[in-house]
């Protein structure tokens, strides 16, 4: 009952049924809370900006173009939901970006294409 009164006055909602057990998801809750009440890191990732125009920053995912068609992907750490920083690239789209959007938790980037009106 307490996971469940800490979890809504977090705002937030419980996840899939795993097996981590209740007492150790409010243990994970509170320190998750704590670390945000008090700004205390539990790692810092330095990540340059590259020399492309566009960048987006959506569930996790930090993604900057590098030049006009290459695209690079940094999923930000986590030590306390054990995420793990990671890192990847698209080298050539097939065309100079515009712009682009993404939402990793469904597996999506759209991107838009410049087109040059003579």
């Amino acid at each position: 009952a307490q996971y469940q009164i800490e979890l809504a006055t977090a705002g937030m909602e419980d996840g899939p049924s795993s097996t981590v057990t209740p007492t150790n998801r409010l243990a994970i809750l509170r320190e998750r809370q704590h670390a945000w009440k008090s700004l205390s890191w539990k790692s810092v990732v330095d990540i340059p900006m590259l020399s492309g125009d566009v960048w987006e920053l959506y569930g996790g995912v930090l993604a900057q173009s590098e030049g006009d068609r290459k695209l690079v992907f940094y999923r930000l750490p986590s030590v306390i939901r054990g995420v793990e920083y990671t890192t990847w690239s698209i080298e050539d789209v097939g065309f100079e970006i515009q712009d682009f959007g993404m939402d990793p938790t469904q597996d999506l980037l759209a991107l838009i294409q410049h087109v040059f009106v003579e």
